[in-house]
């Protein structure tokens, strides 16, 4: 062994033997040393010049006691912080737990050492905090606080309930799909920290934690800025910082030259460790690290060579961003757990009735046969002339041409030059070869667009032209709509061609979309799809007034595509415009014979929920959900359980779809959903992880926030309740789903759970938290149903009356405003004005009018027909019904303490 190789395996086993008790390091070199003496004898003297050196430090000054450090920054801090337990100790600092006054909330204090000040000052201290200030990221964990108390230098963090990755790792091996999570989730935060100008120098499990689906780079201590030579100039010239078994060879080296690529070599190593267990595998050679190489070798190939490419010994050997690392981590992601997604989706299908399972199979083959080819090149062939006039073959070859052309400016597929495609598919026509598979196996290509071409017996001056997409290597044909156009004028017949393809070519690319039964058989024309794809974002985004024009333009471009028809009708009802919802229903009724199966149940199931009965519409989306269980059908199934109380199907339904795949891609209220059905189920943890990993996925969709708060308002955290409250605080308020929306929907959670002393905490919270805010905003109508519904939660109806009555009259169609007033007259004996308020009901909103005379039979003490009235309501389904149990519990909790009540609150 040569002393370079002593010293980096030396130094890399060193790291290790630190975190081993005193007492067992010798059988632990022993083990790890085996049949090496220079090895062990190498190991005993780092330990051995360690111990001089802490001896040094000790005989230097009178060391701080942890018990002293703690009992003076309590005392420095007493006015701001309640100092806790510590929660750890490092080289530099310690850190504790506290509880900060202003806010009421557990965070966490991390304070310099004064030994450490002592001896090398409080520079790289200083460092940390500034580095810290500049890094806001959803993957790095933030500075709230930092100062100076009493010679005492500090900064505070939000409190997080978790556990280190070091700690994670030693419990127990992580999955595949954990483990990339985690590494996609680190190489996040260091696009932004490397953005901002700065590289960590320290990238290991100790410092990423772990909370419920998110992981956090902890520890800037010491970071390096770009561009700033007093960074280094902190420590002695020539001092290596880092844990040696991460570094990056020109780390070892104290090298000038620490940059992005530093730190990907480290997270290199990590990734190498997470998912082989090889810890320090930089150096993963057949000579020094057989073992490594071996468990490498079995990863799969592109994971594999990334993360050696990573840990290359030459930084320019590595790549030089780990911007460039994600997309490659991404294509990983996808290529590894995609296909065990999919075996996972088979599996349950096959589980399903022969009928289903017959309806599935076709829509599950054509979805993943059309996702798996339509990645691969398309190829246009030659059009097979078959009028029988040899002068009309210019036009085979001109709509080839034409269309490749078509394909070629969409620029999100690849395309087999025309040159490259025309003289395979003369060469199957010559031959009387399979046209496709021959194109297939000259050119490559996975998708090939075929076609021929006759004249119209009765009209022999027009040509009838037919086309399809074929799928070699699945034997799946997409045929298109046939195109008859006049022989004089073959360019309008080859544009319509052209639009045709394209629009088929999207929709198969649309990974949203191309599942769906019905749109990748009969595909639109390429501008109404265009369109559709417009409309479809907006639609996503839950801004259904906006899609809605936009869907009715494409179906005007292209009336056979009725599946914009029906997401325009979807987009009208959620948007209540119930009259433009009933024309386009009738219009795609018009066209019933040219739907699907899949595309009738949609439409029956829209058709019934207008006209009130539920029933039929759970009836209708059940079997459309069968037909294509990823479908929108397949939530929609989920969302019309949980507004009937079927908390147990919902979830069920739920499980058997991937929110990744499909029309599920984008679609936050999925989480929503999920957290509904564990809420009712008391499954509240799972609540919990449902509302983060939507946060997470969806920053921008502010209801995470608060059905998180229900989750730890169930669970009884009001440590972390608070903690999270104080966290959002410094977000927009002028929105729904608020700040204070939080409070008021734990206040109703707390009450429900058998807490109502704090309920009512939180509810005087909210109360004076809207009251701030309509100060500046009186006419705030979401401020002000919360504030009124806070008001209600603390039986001071008569305030509250005052915002629901005004809402009502405001907005007199909205049955919830009209059943809230109701409620308040109700609860000051008044019921002549009670029912009033309510007044009658539409078919659209007869469910919710029920649940509100449940709610007035449960006042007057009529439990009996509360029950009832409550059963009859969810059997026509209440409109975001998931909210009723702790929302309504205030009036319903009679109802309770009878079996039958209790399920209708917690999952028929």
């Amino acid at each position: 062994m040569t002393d370079a190789t002593l010293a980096r395996r030396s130094l890399a086993l060193f790291d290790e033997l630190l975190d081993v008790p005193e007492h067992e390091r010798e059988a632990w070199i022993s083990d790890h040393a085996t049949s090496d003496e220079l090895l062990a004898n190498e190991l005993r003297a780092l330990v051995a010049a360690a111990a001089m050196g802490n001896r040094v430090l000790e005989t230097a000054h009178q060391a701080v006691t942890p018990a002293q450090l703690r009992e003076s920054l309590a005392s420095a801090l007493r006015d701001r912080y309640v100092i806790d337990s510590e929660l750890g100790r490092g080289g530099m600092a310690a850190v504790f737990l506290a509880r900060e006054r202003k806010h009421d909330r557990d965070v966490v204090i991390k304070v310099l050492d004064p030994n450490t000040t002592q001896h090398f000052g409080a520079e790289r201290f200083l460092q940390e905090v500034r580095i810290a200030a500049t890094l806001a990221h959803p993957h790095i964990v933030p500075l709230i606080d930092s100062g100076n108390a009493h010679g005492f230098l500090y900064y505070v963090m939000p409190y997080m309930s978790g556990e280190s990755l070091r700690t994670r790792v030693r419990r127990s091996a992580l999955s595949t799909a954990e483990s990339l999570q985690i590494l996609r989730d680190v190489a996040d935060a260091l696009v932004f920290a490397h953005d901002a100008g700065v590289v960590h120098r320290d990238i290991k499990p100790e410092n990423v934690f772990l909370t419920p689906g998110h992981a956090y780079l902890l520890d800037f201590g010491i970071a390096k800025l770009a561009n700033d030579s007093a960074t280094d100039n902190i420590t002695l010239p020539g001092l290596a910082l880092g844990t040696r078994r991460y570094m990056a060879p020109e780390q070892v080296q104290a090298s000038e030259n620490i940059d992005a690529r530093t730190d990907i070599f480290a997270w290199g190593l990590l990734g190498i460790e997470l998912l082989t267990g090889e810890i320090g595998a930089a150096s993963a050679t057949k000579e020094n690290a057989p073992a490594a190489v071996r468990r490498i070798a079995q990863l799969h190939p592109d994971i594999a060579t990334l993360l050696l490419e990573c840990v290359a010994g030459e930084p320019q050997q590595r790549p030089q961003s780990m911007a460039d690392v994600i997309p490659r981590l991404d294509a990983v992601v996808s290529a590894i757990l995609a296909p065990a997604r999919n075996v996972r989706k088979r599996r349950l299908h096959l589980a399903a009735g022969l009928a289903a399972t017959a309806l599935i199979a076709v829509a599950v083959r054509a979805q993943y046969m059309v996702a798996d080819d339509a990645t691969a090149p398309i190829a246009v062939s030659v059009f097979r002339n078959e009028t029988g006039d040899s002068a009309q073959s210019v036009v085979g070859r001109f709509a080839g041409d034409w269309v490749t052309q078509g394909l070629q400016r969409m620029g999100n597929v690849r395309v087999v030059p025309w040159s490259e495609s025309r003289v395979a598919s003369e060469h199957a026509i010559a031959a009387g070869a399979p046209v496709a598979s021959t194109v297939r196996n000259e050119t490559g290509a996975g998708v090939v667009v075929t076609g021929s071409y006759y004249a119209l017996r009765e009209r022999r001056d027009s040509l009838v032209l037919h086309a399809q997409l074929v799928y070699p290597r699945s034997g799946l044909v997409t045929p298109l709509p046939e195109i008859v156009f006049a022989v004089s004028s073959p360019d309008q017949g080859i544009s319509e061609l052209r639009d045709r393809v394209m629009g088929a070519v999207a929709a198969a690319h649309d990974k949203r979309v191309a599942p769906l039964p019905g749109l990748a058989q009969n595909p639109p024309s390429f501008p109404a799809y265009r369109l559709f794809d417009q409309g479809l974002d907006r639609f996503l985004a839950q801004e259904y007034a906006q899609s809605l024009p936009i869907f009715r333009d494409a179906f005007a471009h292209d009336t056979t595509f009725t599946a914009a028809l029906l997401l325009g009708a979807r987009a009208a009802f959620n948007d209540d415009n119930l009259a433009v919802a009933e024309t386009l229903v009738v219009q795609a009724r018009l066209r019933e014979s040219e739907m699907s199966p899949y595309q009738n149940e949609s439409l029956l199931y829209i058709e019934s929920l207008m006209h009130g009965d539920g029933e039929k519409a759970r009836a209708a989306i059940q079997r459309a959900a069968d037909i294509a269980p990823n479908s929108r059908a397949g939530f929609d199934n989920a969302a019309a359980l949980l507004n009937a109380g079927y908390a147990r199907a919902a979830k069920v339904q739920l499980q058997r779809m991937d929110p990744d795949r499909g029309e599920m891609m984008g679609w936050s209220s999925y989480w929503t959903q999920l957290a509904h059905a564990e809420n009712m189920l008391n499954h509240h943890e799972a609540e919990r992880q449902a509302a983060r990993e939507m946060a997470r996925r969806y920053p921008d969709r502010r209801v995470a926030l608060v059905l998180e708060a229900r989750a730890l308002a169930a669970i009884g955290d009001l440590r972390r309740l608070d903690s999270a409250l104080t966290a959002w605080e410094p977000l927009p308020s002028d929105v729904y789903w608020s700040q204070g929306a939080a409070m008021v929907v734990a206040s109703e959670e707390l009450t429900r759970r058998g807490n109502p002393k704090d309920g009512r905490r939180y509810a005087e919270r909210a109360v004076s938290w809207f009251a701030a805010r309509l100060v500046a905003v009186p006419n705030d109508r979401a401020h002000r149903y919360w504030l009124g519904s806070a008001l209600y939660e603390l039986d001071r109806f008569e305030e509250a009356r005052v915002h629901f009555e005004a809402l009502a009259t405001e907005y007199p169609t909205r049955m919830r405003y009209r059943g809230l007033a109701a409620l308040t007259a109700a609860r000051r004996g008044d019921t002549t004005a009670a029912n009033k308020w309510l007044g009658t009901s539409t078919p659209r909103d007869h469910g919710e009018f029920l649940a509100y005379q449940a709610r007035l039979a449960a006042i007057a003490g009529n439990t009996e027909s509360a029950i009832a009235l409550l059963t009859s309501a969810l059997d026509c389904g209440v409109d975001a019904y998931p909210w009723w149990p702790a929302l309504a519990f205030h009036d319903l909790e009679p109802i309770v303490k009878d079996p039958r009540g209790r399920a209708l609150l917690t999952g028929r």
